[in-house]
């Protein structure tokens, strides 16, 4: 081995080890989102098909501050919500204002999860995107080409209608990039939804059952901070009214943004 290629190997390990020694962990901070989604839902009863936007626009503060060595307390606070359909403008006005506050471990796990305990009827799912606004990391060592899963199954009360939601996420890192002038991690995730409730809306017992798909690309600064998120949706539900033999078929696909405020973070 000559002296140039013994000083390359050892220039290569020890870049390599500088790699791995570099750790992620979400950090304190107060920043600003906005979370844009623009959708349709279409529905069909007795013949008559039925479709209908629904874009919603909301601005979120979240505080991240630290809770000795292995917790980070999270508060987050809707600061706006509006939307052009009317019925889903008066519903998401109802949760301008509101709280959230969780605890999490540095890489993401979740420890607590509080939303507001008057929440809105039908607004408790969209509480809960919140919990995994921070994604899980598998370790403080990522790397490109690490993929993990996480499963979670969460109650819904929704007019009348009880049941829960589960969903499996596969993520994984496909690469660093830099996104809004940082250094980032590129995060895949590949989502799979299925819906059952049943309860009685509107003086009739309905049952619901449906299934969906999501797909997300997400940014995280090597400093640990949210930098945003491109993502697509897609579900099929059908709520069926055994007492008049039929079933409503409801069909909805939709895009998501989120974007970090510059100028916003303290």
């Amino acid at each position: 081995m000559t002296a140039k290629t013994a000083a390359l190997v050892l220039f290569i390990a020890s870049s390599a080890t500088a790699t791995q020694a570099q750790n992620f962990a979400y950090s304190p901070a107060t920043v600003k989102y906005r979370i844009t989604s623009v959708g349709q839902v279409s529905q069909e009863m007795m013949g008559q098909k039925r479709q209908d936007s629904l874009n919603s626009n909301m601005l979120v503060s979240l505080d991240i501050s630290a809770k000795g060595k292995d917790t980070l307390n999270l508060m987050y606070i809707i600061d706006s919500a509006s939307s052009t359909n009317a019925a889903l403008a008066a519903q998401i006005s109802k949760v301008v204002g509101d709280t959230i506050r969780s605890s999490i471990s540095p890489i993401g796990q979740v420890f607590s999860f509080l939303p507001p305990a008057d929440s809105a009827d039908g607004n408790a799912q969209q509480y809960q995107e919140f919990k995994t606004f921070l994604i899980r990391f598998p370790s403080q060592s990522p790397k490109a080409g690490q993929s993990w899963a996480d499963t979670t199954t969460t109650p819904f009360d929704n007019q009348g209608i009880q049941g829960s939601a589960t969903v499996v996420t596969a993520s994984k890192i496909l690469g660093d990039t830099s996104y809004g002038g940082e250094k980032a991690w590129r995060v895949e995730r590949k989502s799979t939804v299925v819906l059952n409730g049943s309860g009685t809306a509107q003086g009739q017992a309905m049952v619901l059952e449906g299934t969906g798909n999501a797909d997300e690309m997400r940014y995280i600064s090597s400093k640990g901070l949210v930098l945003g998120a491109t993502g697509t949706e897609s579900s099929d539900i059908n709520v069926s009214i055994p007492a008049m033999g039929a079933t409503i078929p409801i069909t909805r696909n939709s895009t998501s943004k989120i974007e970090l405020i510059r100028g916003a973070k303290k």
